[in-house]
């Protein structure tokens, strides 16, 4: 499993995952500059106040790649039903490499932000061994 850069990780525990795919169509594999303040920015007008404060808490004031992910974009493209060529038009790449995508097994597949492990959160074999002692 590939895991999830981490600009991906801080937006999608912070906006909306339709949201970041949106945001990500737009930017990705894009120099940006991010405002030292969200309110009143570009980024808070096109794509809203949780992606804009994302981004300025990850690197307010500085200037970011944001990685391209086109994997993760494939695969939430398909979660929303769209077809593998209007996938490959959408990435950029082919429909012959979003079918190698999508065959791929399951397990392979990374993580969408919630489901990412949280270190503040206590391990659920460390709570039912505790509770058993």
């Amino acid at each position: 499993m590939t895991p999830l850069p981490d600009i991906l990780v801080a937006l999608l525990n912070s906006a909306d995952e339709n949201v970041v795919l949106s945001f990500m169509d737009a930017n990705g594999g894009q120099q940006i500059s991010v405002p030292r303040v969200a309110e009143g920015s570009s980024l808070e007008s096109c794509f809203g106040r949780d992606l804009a404060l994302a981004l300025v808490n990850f690197a307010g004031g500085s200037s970011i790649s944001i990685p391209q992910c086109r994997r993760w974009r494939i695969w939430k493209l398909a979660e929303l039903g769209y077809s593998r060529n209007e996938i490959a038009l959408r990435v950029g790449t082919t429909s012959r490499w979003v079918n190698a995508i999508l065959k791929m097994e399951k397990s392979s597949k990374p993580l969408s932000g919630s489901a990412q492990h949280n270190s503040r959160q206590m391990d659920i074999m460390d709570f039912l061994g505790s509770e058993l002692s």
